[in-house]
């Protein structure tokens, strides 16, 4: 009887605390802009924020939010799909050295940012989640112009995007 009952307590405390980050991070989240409207806005006025198609037309490594065309016109570049979540503490450091070093992706190559598992997943970055097998947020996959998988890793900063790259 007694274990059952600090099972309960210790139920009862996760339950209230799970529901509490949830909602947090839904505040959070819902609050946020999703990167294609911060790149159509900003793309005007700074000359470092622009939209994906321009981006892939210039010929150098960039950052962008994941859309069927930006992976189209990235044909002949090392393509890597960024899974993260708005919500999520390990992605936010990798948006963030990724959006201000944009000038140290190497040249060829494509790193596009796919929303998973927050409120700014669309049915197109659920199927590629889904494609595949992401199972959480902080994953890289590198896939070919066809779009099949050459390798997968979870967590790294952008040297280790670099040295993962096959």
């Amino acid at each position: 009887m007694k274990y059952a009952s600090i099972i309960i307590v210790g139920l009862v405390i996760l339950g209230t605390a799970g529901f509490y980050f949830y909602s947090q991070n839904q505040s959070a989240s819902d609050s946020m802009e999703k990167p294609e409207a911060i790149a159509e806005k900003s793309a005007g006025s700074d000359p470092a924020m622009k939209k994906p198609e321009e981006a892939m037309m210039e010929g150098s490594g960039e950052y962008i939010p994941y859309s069927d065309s930006a992976f189209n016109l990235a044909s002949g570049k090392k393509r890597v799909l960024f899974f993260f979540a708005n919500w999520c503490p390990i992605c936010k450091p990798v948006d963030a050295q990724l959006s201000a070093n944009t000038a140290k992706i190497p040249e060829g190559v494509a790193i596009f940012r796919v929303n998973y598992n927050d409120s700014d997943t669309d049915a197109t970055d659920k199927a590629l989640a889904q494609k595949y097998g992401i199972t959480y947020q902080h994953t890289f996959v590198q896939v070919d112009d066809q779009g099949n998988e050459i390798t997968k890793w979870n967590g790294g900063d952008l040297d280790k995007i670099v040295s993962s790259l096959k």
